[in-house]
């Protein structure tokens, strides 16, 4: 399926906090299924819930916080808070499990192995609805 098709469906990024998924698609077929680690569960750290609406795509950036400085690849901001999903290549992806997020979680982004990353990056665009519940 191209992006231009997915572009004229009725489309939303679904991310299931419980489950630790993304889910993409129109509302009645799911286009895009993926694993995702999420913020860290202690003060601050935590990936917040909520209606969004994608507000920018970039496909380098440095993400900074009060003690890091991290270079990424394929930015969808979703907050002006600065959270959003990204490539994370230091996560480790081969042992992943729903509760990883609970020792190796963000500072409130969704970490994305790195082709999962370009793949949500290529699929969605400006102003699409993105759904963070459990």
């Amino acid at each position: 399926m191209t992006k231009q098709r997915i572009g004229t469906q009725k489309t939303l990024l679904k991310l299931i906090l419980l489950l630790k998924r993304f889910m993409y698609g129109a509302t009645e077929k799911l286009l895009f299924k993926c694993r995702t680690i999420s913020g860290k569960p202690v003060k601050d750290r935590q990936t917040r819930t909520g209606a969004y609406f994608i507000k920018e795509h970039q496909t380098h950036r440095i993400l900074r916080g009060e003690n890091y400085a991290t270079p990424v690849n394929n930015w969808v901001r979703i907050m002006w808070t600065g959270t959003g999903f990204h490539g994370a290549p230091w996560q480790p992806w081969s042992r992943w499990s729903k509760t990883l997020y609970r020792s190796r979680g963000s500072h409130g982004c969704l970490n994305l192995s790195p082709s999962d990353s370009k793949k949500i990056y290529d699929l969605t665009k400006y102003r699409e609805m993105v759904f963070i519940h459990y």
